[in-house]
């Protein structure tokens, strides 16, 4: 029996700020570790600056030496988030969502 191939993930843009400004491209793969790129137009924009410590100002697809990126490391669930995987959380809703909450 074929073991299945792992589905493909989509990459995605990585966008800064309230105009959207691309700055780069999350490839994600179809394995656990991801990959970036940076946007060439930011790269060249006089604002730019490093979106983690370990990401080289270079064009080019760049991957972590662990899972994550420095910046989206703490993005990792810890041991009570992977405990959590499947739990409906609906009924935890914020206090100031709830009727008679902080807002109103």
């Amino acid at each position: 029996m074929a073991t299945p191939r792992p589905t493909r993930r989509p990459n995605l843009e990585v966008h800064l700020g309230a105009g959207g400004l691309v700055v780069g491209r999350l490839h994600l793969g179809s394995g656990r570790r991801s990959a970036f790129s940076y946007d060439e137009g930011w790269l060249q924009d006089a604002r730019f600056f490093t979106l983690s410590p370990d990401l080289q100002p270079v064009a080019g697809v760049q991957h972590p030496r662990q899972a994550f990126f420095l910046a989206l490391e703490d993005t990792a669930p810890d041991v009570w988030g992977l405990g959590m995987r499947g739990t409906d959380l609906q009924d935890f809703e914020p206090a100031f969502a709830q009727e008679g909450g902080a807002d109103t």
